[in-house]
C-alpha cells in the first residue's frame, strides 16, 4: 500500500514588485522541505485565507514574506489567472491563482511574519534582473514571468 499525499486546493494572489526603472524583479528563492536540494525561485504571495479577497491576501502577504506595507491602489492585476498543481512538505496542492503588479523602488526585504517552514525552506529574497531570469540556475516559477510582466507594460502604453 502507497501513502497518498493529502491533497489542500486554494486560492491565492501572486504579486510581481517591479522596481523604479523596470529592470528587476523582487523573487524569493527556496526549496521544499523534502528536498532542500531542488531550488527554485518564486514570486511574492501565497494563499486566500478563509473571508479575504485577493487585494487583503496580497497586503498580508508582503508584509509577512518581505516587511513590505503595500498600497492597493498602487496594484495593478489581475493578470494571467491559472492553476497549477505542486507538492510542498509533504501536501500536494491545486491552486488557483492570479498575478499583481506593483512598482516601488527597491528595499531591502525582511521577513515579519512568515512560519518557521517558510523561513527555513527559503534561501534568500533578491531583486533579480528581468533579462538575466532565463540565466538563472534553478527554475523559475511562473515560468512565463517574463510574458506576466510584457503583458503588465503593454498595459501601460495603451
Amino acid at each position: 500500500m502507497t501513502d497518498v499525499a493529502p491533497v489542500w486546493r486554494r486560492r491565492a494572489a501572486r504579486l510581481l514588485l517591479v522596481d523604479e526603472a523596470g529592470t528587476h524583479v523582487l523573487l524569493v528563492q527556496g526549496f521544499d522541505p523534502r528536498r532542500p536540494q531542488n531550488h527554485y525561485w518564486f514570486t511574492v504571495g501565497g494563499g486566500i485565507d478563509e473571508g479575504e479577497d485577493a487585494m487583503a491576501a496580497i497586503v498580508r502577504e508582503a508584509m509577512e514574506e518581505i516587511g513590505y506595507a503595500v498600497v492597493p491602489a498602487d496594484v495593478v492585476g489581475p493578470f494571467r489567472p491559472e492553476q497549477v498543481e505542486f507538492s510542498f512538505d509533504g501536501t500536494s496542492i491545486v491552486q488557483d491563482q492570479e498575478y499583481y503588479v506593483v512598482v516601488t523602488p527597491r528595499f531591502d526585504p525582511m521577513f515579519v511574519g512568515v512560519d518557521d517552514v517558510e523561513r527555513d525552506s527559503t534561501v534568500t529574497v533578491a531583486w533579480v534582473p528581468l533579462r538575466g531570469i532565463p540565466d538563472l540556475a534553478e527554475p523559475v516559477h511562473p515560468p512565463h514571468l517574463a510574458e506576466i510582466v510584457a503583458e503588465w507594460r503593454t498595459g501601460l502604453t495603451t
